[in-house]
C-alpha cells in the first residue's frame, strides 16, 4: 500500500487513512455477500432488505421515497424502482401524504412485517462468523467510531 501511496505522490501518513477507507468498503461487500444467500431465498436483495427494514423500524410511519433516497445514498430513481418492487410484491403500500398532496407516501404492509420477522433470523446465521469476531467492548468501540467517521462527512 505504501509503493502506491508513493506513486501518487502522498505523504506516507496517508497509509492509515487509505487502508482505513479500502477495509471499510471491503466490509461494506462482505456484509452484502454474508447476507445474500439468505436474502436469495426469498427473492430479495441487500438494498430491497434495508428499505424493507427502514418501513420495519419506522412502526406504521409513512415514508417517502425522497427521504428513503437520501437515507439510504441510493438515488431517487432506483429507490422509487425499488419502493415500485417492494410494492408489487405486497410488502408496502403507497398512499397520497396528508400533509402534501402532490407527494406519495409508503407504509408497510402486514406481509412486509411477516417477511422480516421471517427472514431475520436466518440473516442473522449467515452474518454469525463477522459478528463474532469482535467482543461486545469492540462492538461498541467500533460503532461510536464509524459514528464519528460518518457525522464528519455529513457536515
Amino acid at each position: 500500500m505504501s509503493k502506491v501511496i508513493q506513486r501518487l505522490g502522498l505523504p506516507l501518513e496517508n497509509v492509515t487513512n487509505v487502508t482505513a477507507q479500502r477495509l471499510t468498503e471491503l466490509m461494506a461487500r462482505v456484509y452484502q455477500e454474508q447476507m445474500a444467500p439468505a436474502l436469495k431465498e426469498v427473492d430479495l436483495n441487500p438494498t430491497s432488505w434495508k428499505t424493507l427494514m427502514m418501513f420495519f423500524k419506522a412502526e406504521g410511519e409513512p415514508l417517502n421515497p425522497s427521504d428513503l433516497a437520501t437515507i439510504t445514498g441510493e438515488s431517487r430513481t432506483n429507490m422509487t424502482r425499488i419502493c415500485d418492487e417492494l410494492v408489487a410484491r405486497g410488502f408496502i403500500t403507497r398512499f397520497p401524504s396528508q400533509d402534501d398532496r402532490r407527494r406519495i407516501d409508503l407504509k408497510m404492509s402486514e406481509a412486509g412485517a411477516e417477511m422480516i420477522r421471517k427472514t431475520a433470523p436466518d440473516l442473522r446465521k449467515h452474518l454469525e462468523p463477522v459478528h463474532s469476531a469482535l467482543t461486545e467492548e469492540e462492538k461498541k468501540l467500533l460503532i461510536a467510531l464509524l459514528k464519528k467517521q460518518l457525522a464528519s462527512m455529513l457536515d
